[in-house]
């Protein structure tokens, strides 16, 4: 259970470890340019985008999203999480690439229901 329960705002807890594995495997690999590599194959943010895991939600996110529960929020991330915010993840990898331990953003998530959520997102590695 997320610490802050009952916050009147939005917390995600969430594990970026398989994104950080395949972060790893692509300095492996040579990859000096992240963003470079990124506009070639842009399908990796996509890609990065299916490997988080979400660990825990509070009921304020519940909510927001219009969701009953946990299970019906993650089996929806796809729709939440569309269009534009394609780019703020990408920025979001770049900054992970780059070893920085925070970040902020605005963005568009969407609820379960379709209706567009303007969104301040903060994220910081704990």
């Amino acid at each position: 259970m997320l610490r802050f329960e009952y916050a009147p705002i939005s917390l995600w807890e969430l594990d970026y470890s398989e994104i950080k594995r395949y972060l790893d495997g692509l300095r492996a690999m040579g990859v000096e340019n992240l963003q470079a590599h990124l506009d070639t194959f842009p399908e990796a943010v996509t890609d990065c985008l299916k490997r988080f895991q979400v660990i825990s939600v509070n009921r304020r996110t519940l909510e927001l999203y219009g969701a009953t529960d946990e299970a019906a929020l993650t089996a929806y991330l796809s729709q939440i999480f569309q269009n534009e915010m394609h780019t703020n993840f990408r920025d979001e990898l770049l900054d992970i690439w780059q070893s920085r331990l925070k970040g902020e953003h605005e963005g568009v998530h969407y609820t379960l229901s379709g209706t567009a959520l303007d969104v301040n997102v903060s994220w910081a590695v704990l």
